[in-house]
């Protein structure tokens, strides 16, 4: 099976990784890196690692479709992630050239890395260079081979091809009835109700066919194409990395059911829609956007319903609700309990998720609200590329991982409860629940949770995202 690592890493820059304005900003950014690197990435390295929220928004031009500059923040950052994948898992780690998506304020990219000696990147769209305009990705129409064109160095270095410096990465590996190389090959970032628009326009007008997210300066999927080498036969893994904008997020949502390139899958192709959705399953105001994916036979994998997937049982069931969660509240109000007012049930002070997960909300987003269960993984198998999903992990490391610390309550069951083992990385481990806890799962103020805000505990996992990864291998 391949193993998928998706995160949303809240603002991701060269900064996160690297920031040597001042001697703090260092040690700040290097514990940074150690929390991404050692931390989430390495304890079970994935085949392919999805990084949505690559902060492209300000200062430099980014027509949509383009490739990020690679020797701006975002682009230097993602590269330094990239030369830390090949130090600790080995040369052969490769990377999808980041293209912009959205427009102005909304405007991000999406980097996919991946293991090369298990995957061939299969686009499904190439690096294009037009007579005149800016380079950008296109399909690999007939009418555009002629113009197909190598990346900036930089980036053409991320990719196998057949004059890389290094040996594990000297290959020069085809796909499809046009023979696009594994090295002009590029994501798909346009998406159309019919024909595509061939070359796209660098600015408006766009074409009436094209779908939106939900509007036009909002960003769309980044579909990345993998050949799997580790079955035979092999098949194919279309990755639909998401990541949509709050306000409009139901509606950018039920909009993906109608990309083609989401609801057709061959037989011998896995379809992993990956996001952070921004809706969150367990709220019945929001939770309906998910149906059209659902309707297409995707299969939600943290279900917010018990037993998962059952038609018969469709109702939401909150006690699966703390191990479905996945986003985290500010550091200065997460708590490593939270009774103060509340009495504790099943989505408050309980385990895993205690006092701090939830999201911001109420006049100018000032008060904790109990939402956060917005990261998700929807798969569908073709009839000949095996499945189910195995692994579902919420990658928790302020807790750990699997879920069992104490016994899970009625209606939880073994995929949102096991999964692959992270360990706690606080200095200051949470209390686990005493023999007279408030509630099943409760936690009751202890020594040492005055210091859980504290940089070495939760501020250092808060800093480096809002959000915590998930896995899953399919």
């Amino acid at each position: 099976m391949i193993r998928i690592l998706f995160w949303n890493v809240n603002n991701f820059s060269k900064n996160k990784m690297f920031n040597d304005s001042t001697w703090a900003d260092f040690l700040a950014s290097t514990d940074r890196q150690g929390h991404m690197v050692d931390e989430v990435i390495m304890p079970n390295p994935p085949d392919i690692f999805a990084m949505v929220e690559v902060y492209s928004r300000v200062r430099e031009v980014g027509i949509e479709g383009t490739v990020l500059n690679p020797d701006a923040d975002a682009g230097e950052g993602v590269l330094i992630l990239l030369k830390e994948f090949r130090r600790k898992l080995g040369q052969h780690w490769c990377l999808v050239p980041p293209l912009n998506l959205g427009e102005g304020g909304n405007r991000e990219a999406v980097a996919v890395f991946y293991n090369s000696q298990k995957l061939q990147f299969i686009g499904p769209y190439m690096y294009w260079n037009p007579v005149q305009g800016v380079p950008k990705a296109q399909p690999p129409d007939a009418n555009l081979l002629n113009r197909i064109a190598d990346y900036p160095q930089k980036w053409k270095d991320c990719l196998p091809h057949p004059n890389q410096a290094d040996n594990a990465r000297q290959q020069n590996r085809n796909y499809g009835a046009a023979n696009i190389p594994e090295w002009q090959s590029a994501g798909q970032w346009e998406y159309f109700s019919g024909n595509h628009v061939i070359p796209s326009p660098d600015a408006a007008p766009y074409a009436n066919t094209r779908i939106y997210f939900p509007d036009t300066w909002h960003r769309g999927p980044f579909f990345t194409a993998f050949r799997d080498l580790t079955v035979n036969p092999q098949r194919t893994i279309k990755l639909f990395s998401v990541h949509t904008s709050p306000a409009t997020a139901k509606n950018a949502v039920r909009n993906l059911a109608q990309v083609q390139e989401i609801a057709n899958i061959n037989a011998d192709e896995v379809s992993v829609v990956a996001g952070d959705f921004n809706v969150d399953t367990f709220n019945p105001n929001e939770n309906g956007a998910y149906g059209p994916l659902e309707q297409l036979h995707f299969a939600m994998a943290l279900d917010c319903r018990a037993p998962a997937n059952n038609n018969n049982n469709p109702a939401v069931d909150p006690a699966r609700k703390p191990y479905c969660m996945s986003h985290l509240l500010p550091v200065d109000v997460a708590t490593p309990f939270n009774n103060t007012g509340v009495a504790p049930d099943v989505t408050h002070n309980v385990y895993p998720r205690y006092g701090y997960m939830g999201s911001m909300g109420g006049f100018l987003f000032q008060t904790p609200v109990d939402s956060g269960a917005i990261d998700n993984f929807f798969v569908r198998y073709g009839a000949n590329a095996g499945g189910p999903a195995a692994n579902i992990t919420v990658v928790n490391t302020v807790v750990g991982k699997p879920y069992n610390a104490i016994p899970a309550p009625n209606g939880v069951t073994n995929e949102l409860t096991g999964g692959l083992a992270y360990p706690a990385r606080l200095n200051n481990p949470l209390t686990m629940p005493t023999a007279n806890p408030p509630a099943p799962g409760g936690v009751n103020p202890a020594p040492g949770v005055g210091n859980f805000r504290n940089w070495e505990n939760f501020w250092r996992i808060h800093s480096t995202s809002d959000h915590l990864a998930l896995a899953i291998e399919v």
